[in-house]
């Protein structure tokens, strides 16, 4: 998922954190199981690391990375 989500844009990215960090926000404020938003809680961790990434200039594909 990580490496999918460097082709998007910026404003898309933090359009995405802000909308799956609430979701994750409610389901934490309904009760759920630190275990049970583990894969929410992946989601916004990786968004925000692509989106402060792309923020300082770097637009690389980390997949690329494997093959140079």
């Amino acid at each position: 998922m990580y490496q999918e989500l460097w082709s998007h844009d910026l404003d898309s990215l933090k359009k995405m954190f802000v909308s799956e960090s609430r979701e994750l926000t409610e389901a934490l404020l309904q009760g759920a199981d630190w275990e049970e938003v583990e894969d929410k809680r992946r989601l916004v961790t990786q968004l925000s690391l692509v989106i402060d990434r792309k923020s300082e200039g770097i637009n690389f594909n980390p997949a690329e990375n494997s093959i140079r």
